[in-house]
């Protein structure tokens, strides 16, 4: 079943409980599959000597079923807890209930599921756009996260990976992408991940989470990692990775070589530092 994009007026989007820049770079290219699809449309130091924090907030059902069930959710965010578990060190793995202050106002607090308390956050929802905001579903009727509301990378651990498995939270065809994610990355965040289009929540896809940790672990770039992990034989997934830098050659280095491990071997840039932003993504 195929579902609606997040509205931020009328809202209308179509995973068990877990506890302004002018100048810019771009890459893209085409990938396609042979099956169509026919699942639930997602509408989640130099080296890091030390292991590093993640956070996981994921949605299933939602209040009253303003939703449809996301179903899979809890098994593609249980896959990432269990593998990036191994290495690394889990701070929190909530569900979307309550409300959106764990993504604004309360995001330095970990007991708030706090976005800037994790080196990488994920989380797995409904997603969607409007003129002004990347919006994610959150488990209470009509509740949406919109990313004006955001700043991440300038509170307590200081986010540098912001991982969403939802759609169209990156879309790019209306032009308005960096509107969307300016605030976010001006606190200091270094990579954005999600879908520019559509991805997919089904059997063929449950171990996405886990594909994407693994990756990550074995030193692929985050790129990489985010492209293969939730790359799928049976469902195109469009996907997509935004990053920022003080030139363009050093926008496309973060883009294209950042590490799990060697990520904070790069300076964190805010606000003036900033002077252009770059994306990959694959269509499918």
């Amino acid at each position: 079943m195929k579902l609606r994009k997040v509205q931020l007026e009328k809202p209308n989007l179509s995973c068990r409980e877990p506890n302004g820049i002018a100048r810019h770079c771009r890459q893209s290219w085409r990938r396609s599959t042979a099956v169509a699809a026919a699942a639930l449309w997602l509408c989640a130091a130099a080296t890091n000597a030390q292991a590093a924090q993640f956070g996981t907030r994921c949605q299933e059902r939602f209040e009253d079923s303003w939703q449809s069930t996301v179903s899979w959710s809890y098994e593609i965010c249980s896959g990432l807890n269990n593998k990036l578990d191994n290495t690394d060190t889990k701070d929190f793995y909530y569900s979307l209930a309550g409300s959106t202050c764990g993504f604004s106002t309360c995001d330095g607090t970990a007991s708030a599921g706090g976005v800037d308390t994790v080196d990488l956050f994920y989380v797995v929802t409904h997603g969607g756009t409007d003129a002004s905001n990347a919006l994610l579903a959150m488990w209470a009727e009509n509740e949406i996260a919109q990313s004006s509301d955001w700043r991440y990378g300038d509170e307590n651990d200081e986010v540098a990976i912001f991982s969403q498995y939802a759609c169209e939270v990156m879309e790019t065809g209306d032009g308005n992408i960096w509107t969307r994610w300016d605030s976010v990355f001006r606190g200091g965040a270094y990579l954005v991940t999600g879908s520019h289009g559509s991805v997919y929540g089904s059997i063929a896809t449950d171990e996405v989470g886990r594909d994407y940790a693994d990756d990550l672990q074995d030193g692929k770039t985050v790129k990489n990692a985010w492209f293969d992990g939730n790359s799928d034989w049976y469902h195109d997934q469009d996907l997509a990775i935004m990053a920022t830098g003080s030139t363009s050659s050093d926008c496309r280095d973060r883009r294209n070589n950042m590490t799990w491990s060697n990520i904070y071997g790069y300076p964190r840039l805010q606000d003036s530092s900033i002077n252009y932003w770059c994306r990959s993504r694959i269509t499918g």
